[in-house]
């Protein structure tokens, strides 16, 4: 089963949901279910673009460039990303 978690922001960025899905990574993969992360390719309050694609403990990130609307941060480029994942796992809608 392949898990991907979908998020704003991921390692280095830190943060609440960062941490989550952290640890939702670790803890899956250690019952050897592969796991994913895509995010934005910046973190909150700045303009610093990070990384394409790296690993972080492991796990697969992909951060993606995005359209910046203030309160919706939108990625269409995620829809092409997630094709060959079994399980979406969204956090923070907004």
């Amino acid at each position: 089963m392949k898990v991907v978690q979908i998020g704003n922001h991921f390692f280095p960025c830190i943060g609440g949901i960062e941490k989550i899905m952290l640890d939702l990574c670790n803890q899956l993969n250690k019952k050897n279910i592969q796991t994913s992360v895509i995010c934005l390719n910046t973190c909150a309050n700045s303009s610093k673009k990070l990384e394409f694609e790296e690993k972080v403990n492991g796990i697969n990130v992909k951060r993606l460039d995005y359209l910046d609307l203030r309160l919706y941060k939108i990625a269409p480029e995620v829809l092409n990303q997630v094709k060959d994942f079994d399980v979406l796992h969204v956090h923070g809608l907004g």
